[in-house]
């Protein structure tokens, strides 16, 4: 299964967390059961995650965050919705500023286009009017232009169980 979700925005973020709380496993008890997700940006290597541990809708996605809950992408055709942590976490959506948070879901700010790149093994996550973008680490995802070849917006998908 392919699973892709990007998140992209302008919000700062402390990065005075340890390695482990960033990417190690989810707590005892969270995120049991299911295939999750990692995304990583192909420009850094580094992961899409939360900017705290705070799961619920309006949490800013960013880059280089709390990625240890990882994503659960589910498809109808070419459409796509990644939800944190379990099928029924809150979704990744696209904000009215173009910003990406975890959302409520239920609308197409929550409905993805996963496409392969020229890039072998890497994916443009495309929203409404854009493609999942990457900036500096700790900074919101926003969802920008798409620009063919752009490795901001090239995204790799790993199973972390």
């Amino acid at each position: 299964m392919i699973a892709a979700g990007v998140l992209l925005g302008g919000v700062s973020f402390a990065l005075v967390q340890n390695a482990a709380e960033r990417s190690g496993p989810p707590p005892s008890g969270d995120c049991a059961g299911g295939s999750r997700t990692r995304i990583t940006s192909a420009k850094t290597d580094l992961p899409l995650g939360l900017a705290d541990a705070d799961r619920s809708a309006g949490s800013p996605v960013v880059l280089d965050g709390i990625a240890r809950y990882g994503w659960v992408g589910t498809h109808s055709g070419p459409h796509w919705r990644y939800n944190a942590c379990t099928a029924d976490g809150p979704p990744l959506v696209q904000n009215a500023d173009d910003t990406v948070s975890l959302g409520r879901g239920g609308s197409e700010s929550d409905i993805w286009t996963v496409e392969p790149t020229a890039d072998p093994g890497t994916y443009t996550i495309v929203g409404r009017g854009g493609c999942v973008t990457a900036g500096s680490p700790g900074r919101q995802v926003k969802v920008q232009e798409c620009v063919a070849g752009d490795a901001a917006q090239q995204w790799r998908f790993s199973d972390i169980g």
